[in-house]
């Protein structure tokens, strides 16, 4: 598993990040996700901690935005 954080400009809201898992050959790119760049990597540390997988990594990325 490789877990990134991925780190985009948009002219709405500046810079926003996201993440990127990926496992062989299965990769999940979930773009801006937050405009925070600690709350990004809190979620990052998360997914690892989780051993999060690209096929879940949406659910679980709802949750968090949810909670």
């Amino acid at each position: 598993m490789r877990y990134y954080l991925l780190e985009e400009e948009t002219e709405e809201m500046g810079t926003c990040y996201g993440v990127v898992l990926q496992c062989g050959d299965e990769t999940a790119a979930i773009p801006d996700i937050t405009v925070s760049r600690q709350s990004a990597v809190t979620l990052l540390e998360a997914l690892i901690r989780g051993c999060v997988t690209p096929v879940t990594v949406r659910d679980v990325v709802d949750d968090w935005l949810n909670r």
